[in-house]
């Protein structure tokens, strides 16, 4: 399914705008789950675990591809285990804010956002990779999933040439998750524990 360009360079605004609104409601409804209880902290263990490897595997995509984008087509690292890792690591940092406000209202518009991805914004991609590298992509798309990681095509890295610039920019992309995160925290404790407008009691 092809995506127009203007539509396809704004695709994380688009995303943006229908995951806050979801967030605000989270944020404004009563918690369904009690502050400090085992469910609570486990799934709380599990958005940090879920916030490090999407973290993780966007800075080490973004080793591999970082300034080479549309250019040259990249298969090793990351992208010899799935085509995207990139968006892997997105996916991950967002299903880990789904388990962190721990909303059903989020989780509705974070479904509605993976599936515009995978169904449109991700074969728009893949359809202008193949038009710049022809056979050679469909032959890398032969052997490398998607999304889901095949671990056995991992093997040991040799040298790489990295574009510094674009690694700190993921870094510093990275390091506004955490912090955005956190953040997040912070207030769905502070709503547990002092006065909150509740204004709605959504699940």
């Amino acid at each position: 399914m092809w995506v127009p360009g203007y539509i396809f360079e704004r695709r994380g605004w688009i995303g943006a705008l229908i995951l806050f609104p979801a967030m605000l409601l989270a944020f404004l409804s009563r918690p369904r789950i009690g502050e400090n209880s085992v469910s609570e902290i486990a799934l709380d263990a599990l958005a940090w675990l879920l916030l490090a490897c999407g973290g993780g595997m966007r800075l080490w995509a973004t080793m591999y591809i970082g300034g080479r984008k549309g250019k040259k087509l990249v298969t090793r690292g990351p992208y010899a285990l799935c085509r995207h890792p990139l968006y892997v690591g997105s996916f991950l940092i967002i299903l880990a804010l789904m388990v962190l406000l721990k909303s059903l209202v989020f989780a509705g518009a974070v479904a509605v956002v993976l599936v515009a991805y995978t169904a449109f914004i991700i074969p728009s991609e893949e359809a202008y990779l193949r038009s710049i590298f022809g056979g050679e992509y469909a032959e890398y798309c032969r052997w490398a999933p998607s999304y889901l990681p095949n671990l056995r095509r991992w093997r040991r890295p040799g040298l790489a040439r990295v574009k510094v610039s674009a690694v700190m920019l993921e870094f510093v992309r990275v390091l506004g998750c955490v912090l955005f995160a956190g953040g997040c925290e912070t207030l769905l404790a502070l709503r547990a524990h002092g006065p909150w407008p509740y204004l709605f009691n959504l699940p």
